[in-house]
């Protein structure tokens, strides 16, 4: 019997929030994460409640009654007033058909709440004329009158509680339905404001897909540029060998250039000694052509000194004697100046 009453009637799962008690305005939320919201049967009572728990902490407790009433304030959010517990719950659902079930469980046990609670009052009458006769004989039996008096006056003083009571709960009851229709004006601003929020969830997705469109571009761009990175890399490389054999031809060009104008001053050197060398052989040829005469000369003179011996034919021999010393003179200066430029240079 009590693993029975234990069990829930219908389980939920939604947040769970609770009217700031200040304010009357705001929604506080009652735990981190969705939780478990279920509808009992209290046996012992009589009653049905709804009871949530957030870990070993009641996040609610709320036993129904035919005077509660549950409001759906958007598609997924609805909420109820207990004026017992002295607050207004609110659930948010995953979905709206979830919320649906759930208002109509509620409806459900408040319509059974509802029922047990008239039971009681159409057999309070039969209950109440049956007691006098079971007290009566109660008292027959006992012989006690005053037990009779105790008896009626703890009913008198119970059925005067049980009115006080009523009368509190139908004052509660209008205080919570102006709260009620406080908070429903509430929601239906929240509504808007949630209604708006949508519309700039929508902008905000369509911003994130041409955000995720432009870094998939981006992407696609520095792929692009990190192959043409290694592509140039390799350019580089090859042009950095370009540069090196390029440097290798200077120097090589340099040192060729520098051999050219060696060769070419050698050039210009052995043109002059050329030069030379003609000036000086025909002067050379001219000396030895003037030398043959002066032998032509000296021969014929000493043919004619050995006809003659006269004085002055003697003296002309020697003025030639001595011309043809210094003629001989000069072509051997001459020679030795040849023999200086054929003479090869460094």
């Amino acid at each position: 019997m009590g693993d029975q009453q234990n069990q829930p009637l219908f389980t939920a799962k939604a947040h769970v929030f609770q009217i700031d008690p200040e304010t009357k305005k705001a929604w506080l939320p009652v735990g981190q994460q969705s939780l478990n919201v279920s509808f009992y049967h209290d046996v012992s009572r009589n009653a049905y409640r709804i009871i949530s728990m957030d870990g070993s902490k009641v996040a609610i407790n709320s036993t129904l009654s035919s005077s509660m009433s549950f409001a759906k304030t958007s598609q997924k959010f609805g909420q109820w007033a207990d004026p017992r517990a002295g607050t207004v719950y609110g659930l948010g659902f995953a979905n709206e058909g979830d919320l649906n079930k759930f208002m109509e469980k509620f409806n459900e046990m408040k319509e059974l709440a509802a029922r047990d609670q008239q039971q009681p009052q159409q057999q309070q009458q039969p209950q109440q004329q049956q007691q006098p006769q079971q007290q009566q004989q109660q008292l027959s039996k006992n012989g006690s009158a005053d037990s009779e008096f105790r008896v009626f006056e703890e009913l008198k003083k119970e059925n005067e509680e049980l009115k006080k009571s009523l009368l509190e709960s139908k004052n509660n009851a209008r205080l919570w339905d102006g709260e009620l229709q406080t908070l429903r004006n509430n929601n239906a601003r929240l509504t808007a404001a949630l209604q708006e929020s949508s519309v700039n969830l929508d902008q905000w997705r369509k911003q994130l897909e041409a955000y995720k469109d432009e870094c998939t571009t981006l992407r696609a761009k520095l792929s692009d540029q990190e192959r043409s990175r290694g592509e140039s890399d390799k350019i580089q490389r090859q042009l950095s060998e370009v540069k090196e054999k390029l440097r290798e031809v200077e120097a090589t060009a340099q040192q060729k250039q520098e051999e050219l104008i060696r060769v070419t001053k050698k050039y210009e050197e052995a043109r002059q000694a050329e030069s030379k060398y003609e000036r000086l052989n025909s002067t050379l040829q001219l000396a030895e052509e003037d030398g043959k005469k002066l032998r032509a000369q000296v021969s014929e003179l000493q043919q004619q000194l050995s006809q003659t011996t006269r004085p002055s034919n003697k003296q002309q021999l020697e003025k030639l004697q001595q011309q043809l010393s210094a003629k001989i003179n000069e072509i051997y200066e001459m020679n030795d100046r040849l023999a200086d430029l054929l003479l090869p240079t460094s």
